[in-house]
């Protein structure tokens, strides 16, 4: 791993997870943030420039010091995340993520799957994004959620019945995982009203058509 390597914790504030970036030493941060349970170790391998800065970095996310598959109920989670960073000095808007994270299903199938992160909060979305895809069960499936929960997307559907149902298939989904992990309640909340707000524009085009 590269001598320059960057450490990535988390803690978990209010109904949210909360990125800390603290260099090349967990020493400089405070005791309330669980470094040896669990960090990532963030390497360069290459950068370039097109409208902006590119970053292609390798994420190590470590269990108690150990580089080891992330279990979250059945599922597994290779610890090494590729991530393709672009971001823009001037401007946070087209700041996002293009991450490829691998593992074993609860069915024993291996994936491979790459996604977007929008934002500065790359940890703490890798932690939101491993849960929803173990929680749904079914990678597809869980990458069209992660999908429409950034608000970029729209849930895939054939019928107005079929897009209602799967809000409300989601919108159970997101109250059950945030019973057994209250730190997501955040990012669902807003991702559920961006959901919601994509369901009444279409049931609007529909009445405007009748």
């Amino acid at each position: 791993m590269a001598n320059d390597k960057r450490i990535i914790g988390i803690e978990t504030t209010f109904g949210a997870l909360r990125e800390i970036k603290v260099g090349g030493s967990i020493l400089k941060c405070g005791d309330n943030v669980r470094f040896e349970k669990f960090h990532g170790e963030k390497e360069t391998l290459s950068c370039w420039q097109d409208y902006g800065q590119y970053n292609e970095d390798r994420i190590h996310l470590l269990q108690n010091g150990d580089e080891t598959p992330i279990k979250i109920g059945q599922w597994e989670f290779w610890p090494v995340v590729k991530d393709i960073h672009y971001w823009q000095v001037s401007t946070e808007a087209n700041n996002h993520h293009r991450v490829t994270l691998s593992g074993r299903d609860g069915n024993g199938k291996l994936f491979e799957e790459t996604f977007v992160i929008y934002g500065e909060e790359l940890l703490p979305g890798l932690v939101y994004a491993m849960i929803l895809f173990s929680a749904t069960n079914d990678i597809t499936l869980g990458v069209e959620y992660w999908k429409a929960l950034s608000g970029k997307f729209s849930l895939k559907y054939a019928s107005d019945g079929e897009h209602l149902d799967k809000v409300i298939a989601l919108k159970k989904l997101s109250e059950n995982i945030v019973r057994e992990h209250p730190y997501m309640e955040l990012f669902l909340q807003k991702g559920m009203k961006e959901v919601v707000e994509r369901l009444k524009e279409s049931i609007s085009k529909l009445e405007i058509l009748k």
